[in-house]
């Protein structure tokens, strides 16, 4: 009974502690410096990219390549460690967390769960 039990607590103790480091993050927004910044999805099909402004303003252009696009103005900031992206109601557009930072790209996690990898640029290059 008692190595049944020790098994138990050990399980747990490894279940949870592996939990933890997986989900700590270790990246902040403010390593980026938002403000003069495009960030650009990588993906071949759908155009998605932002244009942040010191004011809290975010220009965006999103559609699908080869198609359709519309370019909102949008509203960002900060909150709890997530980079928000809210609409004029102060409706929440997209979500983001922090994953990884990369050389000149980073990885977020959006607001349904999924990972995307973004290109960084300044607005000096474009």
């Amino acid at each position: 009974m008692k190595m049944k039990h020790s098994l138990t607590i050990l399980s747990c103790l490894i279940v949870f502690g592996c939990a933890n480091r997986v989900s700590t993050n270790t990246h902040s927004w403010s390593e980026l410096k938002l403000p003069g910044l495009i960030l650009e999805l990588k993906d071949p099909k759908v155009e998605e990219w932002y244009l942040f402004s010191s004011n809290g303003a975010v220009a965006a252009t999103l559609g699908e390549k080869e198609g359709a696009i519309c370019a909102p103005l949008y509203y960002w900031r900060i909150k709890d460690g997530f980079l928000l992206i809210t609409d004029y109601d102060k409706k929440l557009i997209e979500k983001f967390s922090l994953v990884e930072i990369r050389k000149n790209e980073i990885v977020v996690r959006r607001y349904g769960g999924e990972s995307s990898s973004l290109s960084v640029f300044t607005t000096e290059r474009h």
